[in-house]
């Protein structure tokens, strides 16, 4: 049982109604310890699920902040940003984000940033 349950929690996400149809399922079976075991199996779902999730939005928390601050750096040093280079900055990977807050230490002009970007691209 552990096997099929580590298998279908890794590699089946259930849409709306294969959920429905799941816990349809689950409620049928009648033989109390196996019931249990199918609980036991769908809370060890739901906490893998909620520890993704958390972990997910731990990665877009940093990501958004660590954009906000170097938002705030480049305006501070270039004076504000054309929309087309604030999309393209805030489609950076948080990795990229955050070499470009060591890069703008160096830059004097929009020209440069524009210039990291392109680099950033190949």
């Amino acid at each position: 049982m552990d096997l099929i349950a580590g298998f279908v929690s890794a590699y089946l996400a259930l849409n709306a109604k294969e959920h429905l149809a799941f816990k349809r399922e689950v409620d049928s079976v009648e033989e109390r310890q196996e019931k249990r075991k199918v609980m036991e199996l769908i809370t060890e779902w739901e906490r893998e699920g909620r520890r993704l999730g958390r972990a997910e939005g731990r990665e877009e928390g940093r990501q958004e902040e660590a954009f906000s601050i170097v938002q705030r750096l480049l305006r501070s040093r270039l004076g504000e940003l054309p929309r087309p280079v604030e999309r393209r900055i805030r489609q950076l990977s948080l990795r990229e984000i955050e070499s470009l807050a060591d890069a703008l230490l160096d830059f004097d002009s929009l020209a440069d940033l524009k210039a990291w970007l392109l680099r950033s691209k190949e």
